[in-house]
């Protein structure tokens, strides 16, 4: 060991610097943890002490989630206070039970005076008088409905809507309120009717223009016509070409007086009432049994008659889709 020699000193010193740095890092953590926080007279060694009791006390690792309270300026008397606050709320609860299963849950009065007793007496038994009528009257409208049991407030919704809708009825005579189209094909129905009213305006407006042959005219000859006139027709010189005179001579027949030659306008909105009022045929042709089933002897795509069934028919729809189908079984609507 004598002739290991004097040691090094730069080693020695970094050494020494070292510890110096470790010391004075544990003293500073040790402050820290043993210095108040803020205004709470508590440091961080009495808190987490209180922590990894309250887990051992409610058994397990995770406590609740707290709610969020700026607790900056807080101090240890205003926790204590603040806890014997929470404390009387807690022995409160005990005694009265879930908060949510009192009469008085939902009461936005914040005192209750012995004056008030009367008032509040005389109130429920109000209460309790417009309770007994509402049960009454439910019985007369479970009666009033083929006797469906109205048994919650889910059924007496239900009830109070097929009161509304049966007090606004039309006259359904001959009326097919239970078909299933109501419900799949309702929007269809409308629109089948809407197309007859078109049809019914077009008829009526060109009656006393064409001739009765002109709306069974052949559609294909009627749209090479249209072509004809939207190609040609604006042209000064249209004369000249004979597609346009064909055209014109065959639709100069289908009018009862003069044909309109020198406005190919109204020879063009002509044409096209006539293709619009066929397409509408054949589709009221093909749905034909379909509103036969729903409307009965009623149906027919007269005017005077497709505007009363176009109301009516939208009654019945909202009818059964407001209305479900137990309902409409229960009650006698025809």
């Amino acid at each position: 060991t004598l002739e290991l020699g004097r040691p090094r000193e730069p080693a020695v010193r970094e050494s020494v610097m070292k510890l110096v740095t470790d010391r004075d890092r544990l003293n500073a953590y040790c402050a820290a943890m043993n210095r108040p926080v803020g205004c709470s007279s508590t440091t961080p060694y009495e808190a987490l002490g209180k922590l990894l009791r309250l887990q051992k006390q409610v058994n397990t690792a995770a406590l609740p989630p707290a709610i969020r309270v700026c607790t900056d300026g807080w101090t240890r008397e205003d926790f204590r206070r603040r806890a014997d606050l929470l404390a009387e709320i807690e022995g409160l609860v005990g005694e009265i039970g879930n908060p949510t299963a009192n009469p008085f849950w939902g009461s936005k009065r914040q005192e209750y005076l012995p004056r008030d007793r009367d008032l509040v007496a005389e109130a429920a038994t109000a209460a309790e008088r417009a309770l007994a009528d509402l049960v009454e009257r439910c019985a007369q409208l479970s009666e009033a409905l083929s006797g469906r049991a109205i048994e919650d407030l889910h059924a007496l919704d239900e009830a109070l809507a097929m009161g509304e809708v049966l007090t606004s009825r039309p006259c359904l005579d001959g009326i097919a309120l239970r078909h299933h189209a109501w419900v799949t094909d309702g929007e269809r129905i409308i629109k089948l009717l809407s197309m007859a009213e078109r049809l019914s305006e077009i008829q009526k407006s060109r009656q006393t223009q064409l001739v009765p042959e002109a709306w069974r005219y052949d559609l294909k000859a009627l749209q090479r016509i249209h072509q004809v006139l939207e190609r040609t027709g604006q042209r000064w010189y249209r004369h000249f070409f004979p597609s346009y005179r064909k055209a014109a001579g065959e639709l100069a027949t289908l009018f009862v007086g003069e044909c309109p030659a020198s406005s190919q306008k109204q020879l063009l909105a002509v044409v096209e009432d006539l293709m619009q009022a066929q397409a509408i045929d054949k589709e009221l042709q093909q749905a034909d049994e379909l509103l036969q089933e729903v409307f009965g002897s009623r149906w027919s795509n007269e005017a005077s008659h497709v505007s009363s069934l176009k109301w009516l028919s939208g009654w019945c729809r909202c009818t059964c889709k407001s209305l479900p189908g137990s309902c409409l079984g229960t009650c006698s609507i025809s």
